[in-house]
């Protein structure tokens, strides 16, 4: 079941000494992050909004005092605080685009619907994701191409790939 929160981004770091925080935008774009409804954190099992004051996007980070903070030992408190928002107010994905937080436990089978293992986390190193697949015989690396992911269903739960290929495109750890 898709959760009704996604995961925009990450407090990093004080900023100066006045309350202001660097955020890291898990988004396309950063300037996004200040266009949205609410921005919200994890408490427990609820969300809260966080306010926003003072923001601004500087070489792709947001820049903001969250929730009021006015000095830097107030920042420091929000350091590796996770952001949030609503998937209402998500923008509309293009077709063969999925949010990250939706492929995580995704179960991967091959054209046949043989279970070969479930996805526990995408990285995201440059040309392409790459997902990696929690399987019986280990961790299992398979970059996120055409070619090799047939089709995903997130409704299900199910990633189809051309299990052929593997030997030639995925990566194999312990």
């Amino acid at each position: 079941m898709k959760d009704s929160f996604l995961p925009i981004g990450e407090v990093l770091r004080p900023q100066g000494i006045n309350g202001l925080s660097k955020i890291r935008a898990d988004m396309d774009a950063a300037q996004q992050m200040l266009t949205l409804h609410a921005v919200y954190r994890k408490d427990g099992d609820t969300y809260v909004v966080v306010a926003f004051e003072d923001s601004a996007v500087r070489e792709g980070f947001v820049f903001a005092r969250l929730d009021g903070a006015a000095s830097r030992d107030e920042a420091e408190k929000q350091r590796g605080v996770k952001l949030f928002m609503s998937r209402n107010d998500a923008p509309p994905l293009e077709e063969g685009r999925y949010y990250i937080s939706d492929l995580i436990g995704c179960k991967v089978c091959n054209r046949n619907s043989t279970y070969l293992g479930t996805i526990r986390e995408v990285l995201q190193p440059g040309a392409n994701d790459v997902l990696v697949i929690d399987t019986d015989k280990g961790e299992m690396l398979l970059p996120m191409l055409p070619h090799v992911v047939l089709e995903v269903d997130i409704d299900s739960g199910i990633v189809t790939i051309d299990e052929s290929i593997l030997d030639e495109v995925a990566v194999f750890g312990d």
